[in-house]
């Protein structure tokens, strides 16, 4: 290996340094701190008895600081505080191999100086504070098994048994934080002889903050600055003033430059919070307005944007309003938009069994596109809910809702909703649950060719609960659902067309596909659940539910799904097993889907504990092709302790199982060639691979700080009939500031060729 003069210069100097510091005054020693880290690891590999690899590696880091804090006055001025230091790290890797991917050989240093200083004036007798940081204690971080240095670079063949953990690159240079803020002005309300005529000035908050990014050196270089300046003042009560002004610069590339300017006024506050202001003993208020406008090279990246918001809260007795009103202008992406959003909520009781709730919006959008052409789009909706009888032993909730939809490119669409749906409550039965619903949609819309269509949902659910005690509860779901008409192919944000086929909840046992895409249809849906509690901590549950789907143009379809899940929990027992079959049925045949997933954890005691993992799934498709993969991992661990006053750990043994398969039978259609060249016949081909690995290990303790520990690894892949074992030795000690680890791996790989490979590394770090 290959270590350059400088290096072993920097190294004896370093080390000299970090050996003083035991010699140092004891007052002088407490505010310095020092590390050192280092680093060494070499890598063989042999095929056949030749050698096709050699690596090694070293490494070494080196960091020095001094820190210190002070108050002033006793602290009624303030204090400050500092740390000042450097860091520096190298390393040198040597790759030769006979394999295609060559020599590699690599070395960097890097190094740089760390810092931090802070300093707070606070004056108790005046309304000012400042305060002020600087820091970049950024730590390098050495990059490794990835890049030059990869899998193929070592192994060539990509069946490497022992993994490297050699450096190849160095993640270094600055990164500076600073800032600076200042509050002048009277912040509480109180006043001494001193500072009664800050009482006639605004309050003023100043703050500047700036992010500098440095690295040059690294594979992916960087070199950027980020600066924010804002300027905040209160004129009068929660009036704020903000002006804030950002720039950033990428010194390597021009093109991602930026600067930003925003003026806002309002009741928002220095911390971006929003005030609330009493308007009247019941109206509450919150207003601000903003403007904001960034400047790019690129001009699609040119940015401005106006906002204005006026929310609002009002409250009586019987009745509550809000309402968040929200009006926006930008120009993004070479595009001006305006949005318009004012929403109303209203939310009121009559008596003391009825309440209800008032929903308006309206949304208006307008985007000009690049062609010119402009898209208005509006949503307007109207809402109106009632729950009463919330004191008998069923509950009546009417609800009717409209909406009209307009864009100019998809053209019109005007929602009529109404739903009425009942529930019993305690009331009615304590074992019983029962539920209704009549819901019915009715669009009519009007296409930008001028089409009109009309479309027609209903939907019809009941449910029914029985509870007989607290181990058992059943419930029975039936929804039926019917749409004549032709489908808009659009609606708004709240009535939407077939809502249960949406494809934003694919994991729903209603979901179907996309709702704008179906027309005439007939669907019902039938879910039986329920749970057993024989055991204060064993819950079992089955779930089945079949989905019964016949629409025009399409042949009938049928999902049939079954659910299962147990879980058993105790102190030193946790089991929990989650399965599910499914099956799709329709003209075309039937696609299956199994899956069962698990696991299983057991501490009796501190001296054991054991876990078991395991998951699989098959699929099944109509072509009689099908796929399993399956998973299984099983792991004890066997703990010996001391006790001699302190109880310690003195014996550890591991083993673990691992297991995967994944086996796949796929159906080809093949033509015959001869006389019966004329036919065809589908053929089976089957593929399964499989790996098994088998883990023991252990840990011996001989005092608290050392430990020795072995491991022995066994597996075997098929079908290709690799066999190979990796087995290894560490040796430890870790210290409150100083940790030592050794390290021997040796592995045997059998794939024709016989391949074996060692690996030692060591590594010590030790902090002053």
């Amino acid at each position: 290996m290959r270590i350059k003069h400088d290096i072993y210069l920097r190294f004896t100097l370093a080390l000299l340094c970090m050996l003083s510091l035991q010699f140092l005054p004891s007052s002088a020693h407490a505010g310095l701190s020092a590390e050192m880290e280092l680093g060494y690891e070499t890598y063989d590999a042999k095929v056949d008895g030749a050698k096709v690899v050699k690596a090694d590696s070293f490494m070494h880091r080196y960091s020095l600081l001094y820190s210190d804090s002070r108050a002033l006055a006793d602290g009624r001025l303030g204090g400050y505080e500092y740390t000042l230091g450097y860091e520096w790290g190298a390393f040198d890797t040597n790759v030769k191999s006979t394999l295609p991917a060559g020599n590699n050989d690599i070395s960097q240093s890097r190094g740089h100086v760390l810092f931090k200083g802070d300093i707070l004036l606070d004056p108790k007798e005046l309304p000012l504070v400042f305060h002020a940081y600087s820091h970049d204690l950024n730590r390098m971080q050495f990059q490794r098994n990835l890049g030059t240095f990869s899998a193929a670079s070592i192994a060539g063949t990509g069946d490497q048994l022992i993994s490297t953990t050699m450096p190849y690159d160095i993640l270094d240079g600055q990164r500076i934080n600073s800032g600076a803020t200042l509050v002048l002005g009277v912040r509480n309300g109180m006043t001494n002889g001193y500072n009664t005529i800050f009482r006639y000035f605004p309050m003023l908050w100043l703050d500047y903050q700036d992010e500098i990014v440095h690295d040059t050196k690294n594979l992916t270089p960087m070199d950027t600055r980020l600066s924010r300046f804002a300027f905040v003042s209160l004129n009068k009560r929660d009036n704020w003033f903000h002006f804030r002004s950002s720039r950033y610069n990428d010194y390597i590339n021009p093109n991602n430059n930026w600067k930003e300017n925003a003026f806002q006024i309002g009741t928002v506050d220095q911390n971006m919070q929003r005030m609330w202001v009493d308007f009247t003993n019941w109206i509450k208020l919150s207003v601000d307005g903003v403007w904001t406008r960034r400047d790019a090279p690129d001009i699609i990246n040119n940015k401005e944007r106006y906002d204005l918001n006026l929310y609002a809260i009002a409250t009586r007795k019987t009745w509550e309003a809000r309402t968040y009103t929200n009006f926006s202008r930008y120009i993004e992406n070479q595009r001006l938009n305006y949005n318009a959003n004012l929403p109303l909520y209203i939310t009121g009781t009559l008596g003391a069994d009825t309440d209800w709730r008032i929903r308006v919006s309206d949304l208006e959008r307008k985007q000009a596109n690049i062609g010119g052409e402009w898209e208005n789009t509006s949503d307007m909706l109207t809402t109106l809910q009632v729950t009463t009888f919330k004191r008998s032993p069923f509950t009546l909730t009417p609800s009717a809702s409209v909406e009209y939809y307009d864009n100019t490119l998809a053209g019109k669409t005007l929602a009529l909703e109404g739903a009425v749906e009942t529930a019993s409550s305690r009331r009615f039965s304590s074992r019983y649950t029962l539920f209704g619903r009549y819901d019915v949609k009715y669009f009519t819309a009007e296409s930008d060719a001028k089409l009109s269509s009309n479309y027609l949902t209903q939907e019809i659910e009941g449910r029914a609960g029985y509870t007989p005690s607290t181990s058992w509860n059943v419930e029975l779901d039936q929804k039926f659902q019917t749409a004549s008409g032709t489908n808009p192919g659009t609606n708004g944000s709240a009535i939407t067309v077939n809502s249960d086929f949406s494809t934003n909840n694919v994991s729903s046992t209603y979901w179907r596909g996309n709702g704008l895409s179906i027309g005439n249809y007939t669907r019902s849906v039938t879910r039986l659940t329920g749970s057993w509690r024989p055991l204060p901590r064993l819950m079992v549950s089955l779930a089945v539910s079949e989905d019964a789907l016949f629409a025009s143009g399409q042949s009938a379809s049928y999902i049939t799904t079954i659910n299962n899940s147990i879980s058993y929990d105790i102190a030193s027992l946790h089991f929990n097993v989650q399965n599910q079959y499914s099956m799709q049925k329709n003209a075309s045949g039937s696609d299956s889907v199994i899956s069962s997933g698990g696991n299983a954890s057991y501490t009796p005691n501190r001296n054991v504990d054991g876990s078991l993992n395991y998951s699989i799934q098959r699929l099944s498709n109509n072509d009689s092709s099908a796929s399993t993969y399956a998973t299984l991992t099983q792991k004890f661990n066997y703990y010996v302790f001391r006790v001699n006053g302190v109880s310690r750990r003195l014996l550890e043994f591991n083993e673990q199982i691992e297991y995967i398969e994944n086996n796949s039978v796929n159906a080809n259609s093949v033509l015959l060639s001869g006389p019966m060249s004329s036919f065809n016949t589908n053929v089976s081909t089957t593929s399964t691979a499989s790996t098994t690995r088998f883990t023991l290990g252990g840990r011996y303790y001989p005092i608290k700080q050392l430990y020795v520990g072995v491991s022995g690894q066994y597996f075997l892949i098929d079908p290709s009939g690799i066999k190979g074992q990796i087995y290894t030795g560490s040796l430890g000690f870790n210290a409150s500031k100083l940790s030592l680890s050794l390290d021997y791996s040796y592995g045997t790989q059998q794939n024709g060729a016989k391949r074996v490979e060692q690996r030692l590394a060591a590594n010590m770090k030790k902090a002053f």
